[in-house]
């Protein structure tokens, strides 16, 4: 079972009861087979012994495997230089990531003011690609890791507890369910060595079986904060706004509940599956699929197999979309008016506190 989260899906993912896996959103994380090459291509590629750059099959820039890691990786000495790249899987451009982790995503911009050795990563779970130049690479080190598949506790290098920044803020972040029930201790090393670690002093947290276990890290303070929470309530693997517009969004064509690029995320403070898109004017029709398939899917009104919902932007514009499991409602914020119920009583509904006009757990739906 795969058991790492990266924070951008702490933040926004679907944490499924059943098998929590990372579904980065970038949503779709995971959504493919596990790749037989990753390959660094890109215009530093010439550099590094290949024929040319952008070249997904030039064995000289490939990443390898680390087991104990789970995570793709390499360390290859670059010049002065401003370069791009991407992670182009199977020798192929077929599947790739760029920025952000996402499907097909912008060039990775890598500047080296003087002669380096550079290290890449790039993990399958939640497609981020990155290097230790642009991110920090931090760790959530403590005596829960052989619990996660580490070699042993205590392990900075060990990238099973890797916390990840896919959105760039500067937020590190990891999420598990997969700690044995226990009391923990822990630190966030830095560069995978115990050179530079924080706190000053480990940190305590207690786990019961099946709660998820988020770490964070501010690069920008080094504050280091841990949070346990419940397992959430059953639901789908995956919700996916499907319809005529799915080509448009980058998928290979209409109506594929299976296509990763309009999935929703699960954000557990609102307990609702939701993502925004840029849908160019038109007009297009959608639902809400379930489970990668159609066995269960839900249209107008909430209605299983129900009608398409008519979505028609007059121009280019960002749509968010919402999909609520209690209810099976989905909309979008062009077609409905979105509402919470705002006060000083939100915070006994699981929301992150009070008077949040954000937290959907007080949506008001129609």
């Amino acid at each position: 079972m795969k058991s790492r989260r990266t924070f951008s899906t702490l933040v926004s993912v679907a944490l499924v009861a059943s098998a929590l896996t990372i579904a980065v959103v970038p949503a779709g994380a995971d959504h493919t087979a596990d790749p037989a090459s990753v390959t660094i291509a890109g215009s530093l590629q010439d550099e590094l012994g290949c024929g040319g750059d952008w070249q997904p099959d030039c064995a000289d820039t490939y990443l390898g495997y680390d087991a104990d890691d789970d995570v793709w990786q390499g360390t290859f000495a670059l010049p002065v230089g401003d370069f791009e790249y991407k992670a182009a899987l199977n020798d192929s451009w077929d599947e790739s990531y760029g920025a952000g982790g996402v499907l097909n995503g912008d060039n990775i911009v890598l500047g080296i003011g003087a002669d380096t050795d550079v290290k890449f990563y790039y993990d399958h779970k939640s497609h981020w690609v990155t290097d230790n130049v642009n991110s920090v690479i931090a760790t959530a080190a403590g005596n829960f890791q052989a619990g996660l598949g580490c070699p042993g506790d205590w392990q900075p290098d060990c990238l099973r507890s890797w916390l990840q920044d896919p959105d760039g803020d500067g937020i590190y972040g990891f999420a598990t369910d997969q700690i044995p029930a226990g009391d923990y201790e822990f630190k966030v090393a830095l560069d995978e060595a115990w050179d530079t670690s924080h706190p000053a002093t480990n940190i305590p947290f207690t786990v019961a079986d099946g709660e998820i276990v988020t770490f964070s890290y501010d690069s920008a303070t080094d504050d280091v904060t841990v949070t346990v929470d419940p397992p959430p309530p059953p639901g789908p693997a995956s919700v996916t706004i499907v319809g005529s517009l799915q080509d448009e969004l980058g998928c290979p064509g209409d109506w594929q509940p299976e296509c990763a690029a309009t999935y929703l995320v699960y954000d557990p403070d609102d307990d609702v599956w939701q993502s925004t898109f840029a849908i160019p004017a038109g007009g297009w029709e959608y639902k809400a699929a379930l489970d990668d398939s159609w066995d269960e899917n839900y249209g107008a009104g909430a209605v299983r197999d129900g009608p398409n919902i008519g979505l028609a932007p007059g121009a280019e514009t960002d749509v968010k979309f919402y999909y609520d499991h209690k209810t099976h409602w989905v909309t979008d914020d062009l077609n409905s008016v979105i509402a919470t119920a705002v006060g000083g009583f939100q915070s006994e509904l699981a929301c992150p506190g009070d008077w949040q006009p954000e937290c959907l757990r007080s949506w008001m739906q129609d």
